[in-house]
């Protein structure tokens, strides 16, 4: 029912007396610090159960809050928008977005659907005031669980493009391309949606650059143009549902991207380099989660 923040030592710097869901901050800090997006109310709520067959509950919160994060004060407050269909929560991109500025200070609000096994359709855009810059609605090649959306400027003209599943848009809300095997991954049972995407210079290649990566559960990951959405490899290595973007190759050039196995048999992890090369798969434990 309220909201604290400390530093690394413990002390409090200040306290929200409001509760405060799905946190993510800002791309980088300005005169109020970094700014903190968060959720909180209750429209509805629901019980389900998770993945150890716990009951727990499911809220689909009421309103947005933008707060400083050097004092706590509220700096913007909306409610979230009305939607059609069995919608589980919301969320936001996992940072804020550099739609308006390079400041990053544009969010991105998501949904969980229920019947999108985590994943949805809708995207609304909000700069920091939490005005509205533009909403879509995906028909196909929908996103999945919270690593699905990821944004960086591809193009160089200081304002980020957003990865959405497999689907990227400018910072207008347009549609830049499709994934062009987005029916293929709809098609193989377990697959369905993109758990997770990747997205910027990996290759440390011109020519190549830049990169991303799409997580498409069971129909494995999908390395593809950037700038044009077309498939370069395709590794299919089970129900990929993770990514972690590293350098543990030094001799080569890049950086390389870590992918695993969630569901199925699960606790497999795959490297790929920058390119889209696969360079070697093992399996350290029977668990994926946290292992990147």
């Amino acid at each position: 029912d309220r909201a604290r923040a400390l530093t690394a030592e413990g002390r409090e710097l200040w306290t929200l007396d409001e509760g405060l869901g799905q946190v993510v901050f800002s791309k980088s800090h300005g005169p109020q610090g970094r700014l903190i997006y968060a959720l909180t109310g209750m429209r509805e709520h629901d019980e389900v159960r998770d993945v150890r067959g716990r009951c727990v509950q499911q809220v689909v919160q009421d309103e947005m809050l933008v707060v400083a994060g050097r004092t706590g004060e509220v700096l913007a407050r909306a409610k979230t928008p009305p939607v059609t269909g069995p919608t589980r929560h919301f969320d936001f991109s996992p940072r804020g977005v550099a739609f308006t500025s390079h400041e990053g200070t544009d969010i991105i609000l998501r949904e969980w659907r229920k019947d999108k096994g985590g994943g949805g359709l809708h995207l609304w855009a909000y700069d920091r005031q939490l005005n509205p810059l533009w909403a879509h609605q995906q028909t196909g090649a929908w996103y999945g669980h919270h690593h699905a959306l990821a944004a960086c400027d591809i193009d160089g003209d200081g304002r980020e493009e957003l990865l959405a599943g497999g689907v990227m848009y400018d910072a207008a809300g347009s549609v830049l391309w499709t994934h062009d095997l987005a029916d293929e991954v709809l098609r193989i049972y377990g697959g369905e949606h993109y758990d997770s995407v990747v997205l910027g210079d990996l290759a440390g290649e011109a020519d190549d650059d830049p990169v991303a990566v799409l997580v498409g559960s069971s129909a494995g990951a999908y390395v593809v143009d950037a700038l044009t959405g077309r498939t370069r490899a395709v590794h299919r290595i089970g129900h990929a549902q993770g990514s972690k973007v590293a350098k543990v190759r030094p001799d080569l050039p890049g950086r390389e991207v870590l992918l695993f196995t969630r569901w199925g048999n699960m606790g497999i992890l795959t490297l790929l380099s920058g390119r889209g090369e696969r360079l070697w798969d093992i399996q350290p434990d029977y668990v994926g989660q946290g292992t990147c």
